[in-house]
């Protein structure tokens, strides 16, 4: 109990501390006055379009929020920027549970921030809000209009799509250099529609500003994780002490093989692990016991298994090439022909037990640097290797010092 406290104490310090100095990012806001202030904005990489921010005026000023509300436009210097703007949005789903027969949009108005992608002549926007995605378009000074595309069921039972968008480009953004050929092969995603918008604009001769999200790291490791193992076990059985022992404290080497993908949202700061594990542990303890002939027993343990901890990663980026990391994990085993043998002094066999591993969970804390090089301290909660036997207690604990290489 000490331990999970000590890890939950460990994960709000280091999450103030992130909070406090790692995540606000140079930019600035513009409010309902056109005044412009410069200052520190917490960056969420947000996946969803926002509706509010977190900002500091300097490093040591205390945290601000503002909203839609009272902000036209805000931004981070080289990265993403939100436009304040009333337009007409359609929100139809695109669930096949939830789709209606309904070809047409429906269209009702709203004042949102939009993501800005492209400024120019020409202009794109983006809107998200869970597994909703709109695009939008503006030309000139005129109003900012959606680009349509609807997936809609069929009378008939079936699924019909509604893609619109191509007409409105075709008819608003007529140019020499794009034919209709251009616009009907394009499909309603980002890369398309930025690439159609750049290069309407080109045929204006109207200089484009490109907006890009921050460059996304590569988003899978491998990484090799020898280290040692700090295991205990004792075994007890209730009004029978033949069969009590403790079998001590071993130091053991475990190697284990880490897959890593990290949540491209958030700043890259959440991913998923996964690190099956070789550990064993043997010992063989002889004691006195009640009840038999000679009263001495030797008891012998063989247990080795392939872990396997699933969970979640929180990251803390503490300078340009070094982060500190904590686990969170539901730890599987995969059992090798463990085993429990008491034998009498003259070595013939006292009982056997046939050793099925319990679940448990994991909590590691660690350090990482230059994307290489790992090193992590892990407290497992106890796990119980005698499932096939309810009545005894036979509770497996173990700590480790975890050395890691990533190398892919």
């Amino acid at each position: 109990m000490k331990q999970k406290l000590l890890f939950f104490v460990l994960f709000l310090a280091v999450s103030a501390n992130s909070y406090a100095q790692f995540t606000f990012q140079k930019g600035y806001f513009i409010n309902n006055n056109n005044q412009k202030t410069e200052c520190l904005i917490y960056d969420i990489d947000w996946k969803n379009n926002p509706t509010n921010f977190d900002y500091k005026v300097n490093e040591t000023a205390e945290i601000q929020s503002e909203n839609i509300e009272n902000v036209l436009e805000f931004g981070l210097v080289d990265g993403v920027k939100y436009q304040r703007a009333t337009f007409e949005i359609d929100r139809s789903s695109d669930d096949v549970k939830k789709m209606g027969k309904q070809r047409n949009p429906s269209f009702k108005e709203e004042t949102l921030f939009l993501k800005t992608m492209i400024n120019g002549k020409a202009s794109l926007y983006y809107y998200r809000d869970g597994s909703l995605k709109r695009y939008f378009v503006q030309k000139d000074s005129s109003p900012i209009t959606q680009l349509v595309y609807k997936r809609y069921q069929t009378e008939a039972g079936g699924l019909a799509t509604n893609t619109y968008f191509k007409q409105q480009l075709l008819s608003d953004f007529q140019c020499s250099s794009i034919s209709q050929k251009d616009v009907e092969s394009l499909e309603y995603e980002l890369k398309d529609l930025q690439k159609f918008i750049l290069k309407f604009n080109e045929c204006q001769n109207s200089t484009s500003q490109t907006f890009k999200s921050k460059q996304k790291r590569d988003l899978f490791n491998l990484a090799i994780r020898p280290g040692v193992d700090f295991n205990s076990l004792n075994v007890y059985l209730p009004k029978n002490d033949r069969r009590n022992v403790d079998f001590g404290k071993q130091t053991n080497f475990r190697v284990g093989l880490e897959a890593e993908y990290i949540i491209p949202y958030h700043n890259n700061k959440w991913s998923i692990v996964l690190e099956p594990t070789y550990q064993s542990y043997r010992s063989e303890k002889t004691y006195e016991a009640s009840g038999i002939n000679d009263g001495i027993l030797t008891a012998k343990i063989d247990y080795s298994s392939i872990e396997l901890p699933i969970g979640i990663r929180h990251t803390f980026f503490v300078a340009e090439s070094s982060k500190i990391f904590l686990n969170a994990q539901y730890v599987l085993n995969l059992d090798l022909s463990p085993s429990l043998n008491y034998y009498r002094s003259d070595g013939t066999d006292f009982d056997q037990l046939d050793m099925n591993s319990g679940k448990n969970f994991a909590f590691g804390a660690g350090f990482k640097f230059q994307e290489k090089y790992i090193i992590e301290f892990r407290y497992q909660t106890d796990r119980f290797v005698l499932e096939n036997y309810p009545t005894w207690s036979a509770d497996y604990k173990t700590m480790s010092v975890i050395i890691g290489y990533n190398f892919m």
